[in-house]
């Protein structure tokens, strides 16, 4: 699993480890509906996912995923957090990915705070619910 921090505050923080980290998403029309100026990675945990450009193709709105839904990564049997400059060499990495609208916090993240906990608390609820629907 290869880790980047891009977007704002690239140099700064648990990112200011990322040689090749860029100071722009893609996302950053995107974010301007939450009030902010683009996903920072010291700030919101987040993941690209899906691969358009290489083989094999897999585009996760064909699977039900929305922009910006929660996902779950564990590796090795437990969920890590990983940094710019440490990601996951072991073929044992799970993503679990949630559909539908319910998935995405949207408008109820505190997309504004001022650090990662309190991004993470205000989307617990919603991660919480996705995770008690899983059937062992």
């Amino acid at each position: 699993m290869d880790v980047d921090c891009d977007g704002a505050s690239d140099s700064a923080g648990k990112s200011s480890n990322d040689p090749p980290g860029q100071g722009v998403t893609t996302f950053q029309d995107d974010m301007k509906k939450f009030g902010i100026s683009d996903l920072d990675a010291n700030l919101h945990s987040y993941i690209v996912f899906g691969n358009e450009d290489h083989s094999p193709k897999f585009k996760p709105q064909d699977q039900g995923m929305e922009p910006f839904s929660v996902m779950a990564v564990e590796c090795n049997g437990k969920l890590e957090k990983p940094d710019g400059d440490h990601g996951h060499n072991d073929n044992d990495v799970l993503y679990i990915g949630y559909t539908g609208k319910d998935a995405v916090p949207g408008k109820n993240a505190d997309w504004k705070a001022k650090k990662t906990e309190d991004f993470e608390d205000s989307i617990k609820s919603i991660c919480d619910k996705l995770v008690a629907g899983l059937k062992a």
